[in-house]
């Protein structure tokens, strides 16, 4: 609705003009002397000729040039006057001097005095093929274009068509009606103004609508201050949170030290333990073999004791046949070496048992000495057993603490989740809506691919209507420092900075806009500080499409473009600074223009894709072979290339861990 008040503004704007004109040709053909001088006159004809004639390549001149054939000073002083104050076709007017036809050049209007008229024929074949409209004086020739002539206190002019045809000049019908009578600019001058009166009421109606859409941009503007103060309190809270989130952190590198200390001082107990008890089933295992060794050497000194008890018997019964025998041949000398024999047989026996008794005894002392000192390995066993048990139990304690160590780490953890994912939330707000960009770019496709909940890459997407002739909307892919919660600042940083270079500067030109975001997050980091180390920043793709002319504009902070263009892949390399350097000199980055063509699709992406490793080799998946993928893909439709992009890069990336945050913007013209 303003749009269409603001055209109709112009079209009144153009109607005052009409009855301006009117007025003052009426007022030139009434009376020269009475308000103005010729010179006048002829300067506001001359000043309507560049107005109502449209030449074929005035739109790549800087200037709007009228040259001046002679020597008339007051004419000169006259066009240098409207030099100043107006312009002719939106250009600067330039007035040009000649004092002879020699110096002619080419201009828009070559206005000749009339006391050169007699080289007029030479001065015409100078200027016909310099699309020049050439404005003399009374001027009797058929060499003229448009001819002042004088009537009684009067001036008026004379068009010749042809002439102004062959120099591939067009009049308008406004300006012939000028040429007419002064009957004609009458009639002329009473319909325009009644036409006016009733433009006039159009416009106090369009007034009235114009305060109404005022108000509304008011109440508009309120609403957006509103929603500035929401974001700061909301940047406020993520400041808070993030500060949190560093105690946490604190707390968290702590815990872990302290646990990872415990579980140390645990692994060398158990060392020592397991240590212990080879010790302990090493000495279980030598008693049990002294055990047996006992247990066989009293079975031994057991049948010794049986033969013993046997020889004794056998001895006994010896004793009561020798006494039988002495009793019988005791007279008997053979009976007597018998028995001093068999005497000295039984003392040679009993010396043999009391031998052996002997030996039993000194076993049984050494038995009963390696009982007492299995008895001592007993006691130590028990002990060290009671030491193990004391080992348990503190290690058990030690576990109870590990666990509730480990369930305050979840709750934790559980906490910092929470407010990552809620700075997701807030982050997502900075993103353009899938309306917005439906209704701004509906031949695109986003594939955005975060490696953590928060992301360092975003995207940005804004219309720019500085006026209805260039309309142009704005395109980024911004890879920023790191990933996670500091990427995530740096891109919240990075869209405000964008929005302000736009908005609020009115900057439209790709390479005026990274001049402006590099110094921006100069100044927020301080990366000009002596001494300062960390470089925060960022690589980045802007483009800007016109959408009446579909010329692109293009810079980049190392990052690239690509345009597919009939089956052929072009690479628009960004420059080598990235956004945050603290290069101090002008003009870092390079504006490319490009005029598109139906069907070109562009390509803006950050490093994420081709960086990420993955495959049966576990390589990079590279800059050339992310080239072949998109020329084997891109005659597909988009959401397809959207998907088949994501399906490769999983495929790709396998059990590998994702290495960097994944963007990939693709528009089709």
């Amino acid at each position: 609705m303003l749009l269409i008040n603001v055209m109709r503004l112009k079209n009144i704007k153009n109607i005052l003009n009409l009855i301006i004109t009117a007025i003052l040709l009426l007022f030139s053909n009434y009376s020269i002397s009475q308000t103005f001088s010729t010179a006048n006159v002829k300067m506001a004809y001359i000043y309507n000729f560049g107005k109502y004639i449209e030449w074929e390549d005035i739109k790549n001149n800087e200037f709007f040039r009228i040259g001046v054939l002679g020597n008339d000073t007051d004419i000169i002083n006259r066009l240098n006057f409207l030099k100043i104050n107006y312009k002719v076709k939106n250009k600067p007017i330039k007035i040009i001097h000649f004092t002879n036809y020699q110096q002619i050049t080419k201009t828009e209007i070559l206005y000749v005095l009339k006391e050169l008229n007699y080289q007029i024929d030479t001065i015409y074949q100078k200027i016909k093929n310099n699309n020049t409209l050439l404005v003399t004086d009374d001027n009797v020739t058929d060499k003229t274009m448009i001819n002042f002539i004088y009537g009684k206190n009067t001036l008026n002019f004379q068009i010749n068509d042809k002439n102004i045809h062959n120099a591939r000049l067009t009049i308008a019908p406004k300006l012939i009606a000028m040429s007419k009578s002064k009957t004609e600019l009458k009639n002329l001058y009473i319909e325009t103004e009644s036409k006016l009166k009733s433009e006039k009421l159009t416009v106090e109606k369009q007034k009235e609508e114009i305060n109404i859409q005022r108000n509304i941009i008011t109440s508009q503007n309120k609403e957006i201050d509103k929603r500035k103060l929401e974001i700061e309190h909301q940047n406020i809270k993520i400041s808070q949170q993030i500060e949190k989130i560093k105690q946490k952190n604190t707390q968290l590198n702590y815990l872990s030290n302290e646990i990872n200390n415990q579980q140390s001082v645990l692994d060398q107990r158990l060392l020592i333990l397991n240590k212990q008890e080879k010790k302990i089933k090493s000495q279980i295992s030598l008693i049990k073999n002294q055990r047996t060794d006992i247990e066989r050497r009293t079975n031994k000194l057991n049948e010794l004791n049986n033969n013993i008890a046997l020889q004794q018997k056998k001895i006994d019964s010896q004793k009561i046949i020798s006494n039988e025998q002495v009793a019988k041949i005791k007279g008997q000398r053979v009976a007597l070496y018998i028995f001093i024999v068999v005497i000295l047989l039984v003392s040679i026996f009993v010396l043999f048992i009391n031998r052996s008794y002997k030996i039993i005894k000194l076993s049984k002392k050494r038995l009963e000495e390696k009982n007492a000192a299995i008895q001592i390995q007993n006691h130590e066993i028990a002990q060290q057993k009671e030491e193990l048990q004391s080992q348990r139990d503190e290690i058990q304690e030690q576990n109870s603490i590990l666990k509730r160590v480990f369930n305050n780490i979840k709750i934790k953890n559980r906490e910092l989740t929470d407010s990552i994912k809620y700075a997701q939330r807030i982050q997502q707000s900075i993103f353009p809506t899938d309306n917005f960009i439906n209704e701004f770019l509906p031949n695109s496709f986003i594939l955005f691919q975060p490696k953590e909940i928060l992301s360092g890459d975003f995207y940005f997407i804004k219309q720019n209507n500085l006026s209805t002739d260039t309309e142009k909307i704005i395109i980024s892919a911004v890879d920023c420092t790191g990933h996670g919660v500091p990427g995530a600042l740096m891109s919240i940083v990075g869209k405000d900075l964008l929005d302000h270079s736009i908005t609020e500067l009115g900057l439209s030109k790709p390479s005026e806009i990274l001049e402006s975001l590099n110094i921006g997050i100069n100044n927020t980091f301080k990366q000009d500080t002596i001494g300062y180390i960390a470089k925060d920043g960022m690589d980045i793709a802007l483009i800007t499409i016109e959408k009446n002319t579909k010329k692109l504009e293009f810079a980049g902070a190392k990052n690239p473009i690509y345009l597919i263009r009939n089956n052929s892949l072009s690479i628009f390399k960004g420059d080598i600074y990235e956004i945050g350097n603290t290069e101090r000199k002008k003009d870092l980055y390079t504006n490319h223009e490009i005029q598109l063509q139906k069907n070109d699709i562009i390509y803006l992406f950050s490093d994420g894709y081709p960086d990420q490793f993955g495959g049966d080799r576990g390589k990079k998946f590279k800059h050339k072979t992310f080239q072949e993928l998109l020329l084997k893909i891109h005659q597909k439709p988009l959401l397809e290339q959207k998907n088949t992009l994501y399906n490769e890069f999983i495929e790709w990336k396998g059990n590998q861990e994702q290495i960097d945050d994944v963007l990939v913007i693709g528009i089709k013209i």
